[in-house]
């Protein structure tokens, strides 16, 4: 049994699936994923750390935030 493997052939496949995937700019995050990257429990996150001025604000429902905006804002 030939196990050779094509290490440029899975390169590629994966290059392609990353190239797929979507960009920070376009994910959204809803208060559970903020919270968890942030290393927060939900509910202080929705209560003081979203409330907050200059945390970003939610976008659509009023319950989802921009992945890179929350990033971006625990740099700073």
């Amino acid at each position: 049994m030939d196990l050779a493997i094509d290490y440029d052939l899975l390169a590629e496949k994966i290059a392609h699936q990353i190239s797929k995937a979507p960009k920070d700019h376009e994910v959204l995050w809803d208060a559970q994923e903020c919270a968890d990257y942030l290393h927060f429990k939900k509910r202080y996150f929705a209560e003081r750390v979203a409330k907050q001025p200059g945390f970003p604000k939610a976008r659509g429902t009023g319950s989802v935030w921009l992945k890179a905006d929350v990033v971006r804002w625990a740099k700073n």
